[in-house]
This record gives structure tokens, C-alpha cells and sequence, in this order.
């Protein structure tokens, strides 16, 4: 318990606190793992006031994504939904199993442990097929790159582009030299009178600019709405919530979606 900021001891708290009277104060109560409660106060000279509070269990929020979606979401083995899912109410400083479930896909599976500090994140799950001759990870982008663009690459032409996993740490690389799609006056982003779409996953969650464009969306950029662009090259950059921005070059083909995922944490 605070009054005007002060605490007060807990052996004090079995007997009345005594503030200055016709002089408003604020109090403020907290437990962990519960919501904190804090109102206004103003006692009459000679009165005592006894306030019962009752305080709310906090809870988190988690965002559950995969590639590809409409995968079950489970959370502590019980069924919420398929996703993209928004699970709501999650508990606060317990460890929980969030499992995704496709058929014809291999099960996936993190476990999640929230906080005061931190009461939501954004879990983005990527299905690997099954199949005869083993683990086939999801085909992802074949043309991105994995790192921010430099000034030389634009003025070449070239860049380097690669395969990327999306799991943190565990990028597997792929590089061969790409041509940078131009138009007649070198600019990128051109269309060669045709149009795809791009999808974009990563973790945080980020703001998403297109040829330095703000797009105005944010991660996750889901197959069900995708952006549309037109086909040729573009330049992709993630602004993540601490103002941090990653570029990654792109090439848009005509009527295909082109899938970029990135773990940033």
C-alpha cells in the first residue's frame, strides 16, 4: 500500500493510517499477479474511512500466427481456435504450453510465461510438412535478404538474396547474385504491368514501409490480407516497437505472394 507515494509498512497496515484531514491523497494498492488500484482520498477532520478493495487477477494477451494459418491453437492442451488467433485472459507468471496442430503438418509447440512487466507477445508459427522423405521445412522467400540494404548494392543493381527459416538463430542461407528489377530511370519498385502480393511475419511485431512508404499496417501481414504491389523490387523495412528499423529487398512476381519472416528478438 502507497499513500502519496509513501509506503506503508505492512505491520502498520492492521491499524488505522492517519492522514491530514480536508486534504486530498491518493492511495495505491498492489499484489503480485494482480492489477493495481489506485483512487482518491479526502477525510473529515475526526472521521475514519474504511475502504474495501478488491483486487483483479492480471492477465496477458498472446497472438498466435502461422505459416500456413487455419492451424488449431492449443493452449495448456485445450483447444482455442485456429489462426491467426488472439488468446485473451492468459495467465500472468505461470509457464503454459501454446501448441499449433495442422494435419499433414509436424506439431509446433513454445512455451509461454508472461508478466507484470511484460503482458503480451506475438508467437509466429512455422509449420514444417511432413512427408516421405522427412522434415520439409514451408518454402519461404528465395529473395530476400538478410541484410539492410547499402548504397552500393542499389547503385549495381545487385544484392544478395537468400532462404530464410525464421527461427531465431537458425537462418539457413541459400545466396546466389539476383538482378535488381529498374525501370528506364533506375528507380526500384517498378511494374512490369502485373502484380503480387507480399506477406510478412516477425517477432515483435513491427510497422511495415514499402520504398520507404509507410503503409500504413503492421506484422503480421497474413495471406488473407496480403499487400499488394507491383512486380519487381522493392525495399522492405520493419520498424519494431523500440524504433529500431530493419531493410530487406524483395522481388514481387506477377500474381504470386512472396513470404518474408524475421525473429528480431
Amino acid at each position: 500500500v502507497k499513500v502519496n507515494g509513501k509506503v506503508i509498512p505492512s505491520e502498520k497496515l492492521s491499524s488505522p493510517i492517519v492522514v491530514p484531514a480536508n486534504i486530498p491523497f491518493d492511495v495505491e494498492i498492489w499484489q503480485e499477479g494482480y492489477k493495481r488500484e489506485k483512487f482518491p482520498l479526502m477525510i473529515p477532520p475526526g472521521n475514519t474511512i474504511t475502504k474495501e478493495v478488491a483486487l483483479q487477477e492480471l492477465r496477458g494477451r498472446v497472438i498466435v500466427n502461422s505459416v500456413p494459418d487455419k492451424a488449431e491453437v492449443y493452449v495448456g492442451g485445450q483447444l482455442k481456435g485456429e489462426t491467426p488467433a488472439s488468446i485473451e485472459d492468459f495467465p500472468i507468471n505461470e509457464r503454459i504450453t501454446v501448441t499449433v496442430k495442422k494435419k499433414d503438418f509436424e506439431v509446433w509447440s513454445e512455451v509461454v510465461e508472461l508478466s507484470e512487466e511484460k503482458t503480451e507477445r506475438t508467437l509466429v508459427a512455422i509449420l514444417q510438412k511432413e512427408s516421405k522423405k522427412g522434415k520439409e521445412l514451408l518454402p519461404v522467400i528465395a529473395s530476400q535478404t538478410e541484410t539492410p540494404v547499402s548504397s552500393d548494392e542499389e547503385k549495381t543493381g545487385k544484392q544478395k538474396a537468400s532462404v530464410a527459416t525464421g527461427k531465431k538463430g537458425k537462418d539457413v542461407k541459400k545466396e546466389k547474385e539476383v538482378s535488381t528489377p529498374t525501370t528506364g530511370s533506375g528507380k526500384k519498385g517498378s511494374s512490369t504491368g502485373s502484380e503480387g502480393y507480399f506477406i510478412a511475419l516477425t517477432k515483435p511485431w513491427a510497422k511495415v514501409l514499402i520504398d520507404g512508404k509507410d503503409t500504413g499496417r503492421k506484422t503480421p501481414i497474413v495471406p488473407t490480407n496480403p499487400i499488394k504491389l507491383s512486380a519487381g523490387s522493392h525495399k522492405v523495412t520493419f520498424v519494431l516497437p523500440d524504433g529500431q528499423s530493419y531493410n530487406f529487398n524483395i522481388k514481387i512476381n506477377p500474381g504470386e505472394q512472396t513470404k518474408l519472416i524475421k525473429n528480431f528478438e
